[in-house]
């Protein structure tokens, strides 16, 4: 499957989930221009809901970087089963840990439509802020539950500790 990002062709060759909908997700595209000759390249993207609205994703890039046709095999926890699908020809590294392999993408529902495409209807942010209080990402720090201080620090509400 082939998506634009930031006008560069990228192909999606591994995606997990977390409550049907994207979580992990690897590309790879076409470096044309390097020092020591054209290349492909991995990039790593984190997907999460947008102060828990399941219908609001929004995508971060996490790194680049490695083999994009062998990429580390999931682990999920115990006493949880992780769902993912990985396009034909990629090679998983090391032994899946409680997941479950899918034929194909899971479909999911934004506000602007239907895909099974994670880059479809995502936005893309430069930053996220999680919330250890609430468990919500979004890309400002939670003003129910964090507050700035005069030094800019963030901090908790319930007890001013400072936000690592």
């Amino acid at each position: 499957m082939k998506t634009n990002i930031e006008g560069k062709e990228h192909i999606i060759t591994y995606i997990d989930y977390q409550d049907g909908l994207p979580h992990s997700v690897v590309t790879k595209f076409y470096v044309e221009q390097a020092e020591k000759g054209a290349y492909w390249r991995a990039a790593n993207w984190f997907f999460f809901v947008e102060k828990n609205d399941k219908k609001d994703i929004r995508f971060y890039n996490s790194g680049s970087g490695g083999n994009p046709d062998k990429i580390d095999a999931p682990q999920w926890i115990d006493d949880y089963v992780g769902n993912f699908w990985i396009t034909n020809g990629v090679i998983l590294k090391g032994k899946v840990k409680n997941g479950k392999q899918l034929s194909m993408p899971l479909e999911f529902d934004t506000y602007s439509g239907k895909s099974i495409n994670p880059f479809e209807f995502a936005e893309e942010t430069t930053s996220y802020e999680y919330c250890a209080r609430c468990g919500n990402f979004s890309t400002e720090y939670c003003k129910e539950h964090i507050y700035e201080n005069d030094d800019g620090e963030l901090r908790y509400m319930d007890d001013d500790s400072i936000i690592d």
